[in-house]
């Protein structure tokens, strides 16, 4: 969001330098940061929301297209349209994974989100499996039309500790 004030700062002196508006310069970018550090304020503990948001999105995704998106490493020929990656089963933890590729990850999965951020809430939270520690993505094999792929490895225990959650919720 930062970045965005910045460009409506940018914006309006620009505008000012070529005498479309009568304002002195630095007005705009003095402006554009009242705004931001107001609207800054009135975020107040709201990182904490954005990550859960994060999360729930991310969750919301796989639950919805679970079946439709992700492929089955276990079966090469079937055909997924608008795939988004693959699913396979962890042959250690015999836990179901999601092979997201970077693309989809990022307009897919984090649509209006920054996937960085995304990608570093699930990591911390245990959600991703990650190999790379700058990009937080993993070199898997998917099939033999696509072969080794950097992807996104999300556990299925995303999905099960909203399941924990609900159930236990219910339990109270």
């Amino acid at each position: 969001m930062a970045a965005r004030f910045a460009l409506v700062a940018l914006g309006g002196e620009l505008a000012t330098e070529a005498g479309i508006t009568k304002w002195q310069k630095g007005e705009a970018y003095n402006a554009a940061k009242i705004v931001f550090l107001q609207w800054m304020d009135g975020r107040e503990g709201a990182g904490q929301s954005d990550a859960e948001n994060a999360v729930r999105q991310v969750r919301a995704f796989l639950e919805k297209h679970g079946a439709s998106a992700f492929q089955n490493v276990a079966y090469p020929d079937e055909k997924i349209i608008n795939r988004a990656g693959f699913v396979k089963k962890n042959e250690t933890t015999d836990e179901t994974e999601y092979l997201i590729l970077p693309e989809a990850f990022r307009r897919d999965v984090c649509k209006g989100l920054d996937y960085r951020f995304v990608a570093r809430i699930l990591n911390e939270r245990g959600f991703l499996d990650a190999q790379d520690t700058k990009t937080l993505s993993k070199n898997c094999y998917l099939s033999k039309e696509i072969g080794r792929h950097r992807v996104y490895v999300i556990r299925d225990m995303l999905t099960e500790n909203e399941n924990e959650k609900s159930a236990n919720a219910a339990n109270v």
